[in-house]
């Protein structure tokens, strides 16, 4: 499965994106890899990536 997020700022200008791609190998975790892209006049530097890990919490 997966997600993305256009993201802004108050000026509605914040040029960035992240998208998670997600695999779940039991019911209660979700294991991520994201890309966040952003505007940057270094071309080579617009792309950041990491992992995440989501967890099922009790209520």
């Amino acid at each position: 499965m997966g997600w993305t997020v256009a993201w802004q700022n108050l000026a509605r200008n914040s040029q960035s994106s992240t998208s998670w791609s997600v695999i779940s190998y039991t019911d209660d975790v979700l294991e991520s890899q994201w890309l966040l892209t952003f505007y940057n006049k270094e071309l080579w530097n617009t792309v950041t990536t990491n992992r995440d890990r989501f967890s099922k919490v009790k209520c």
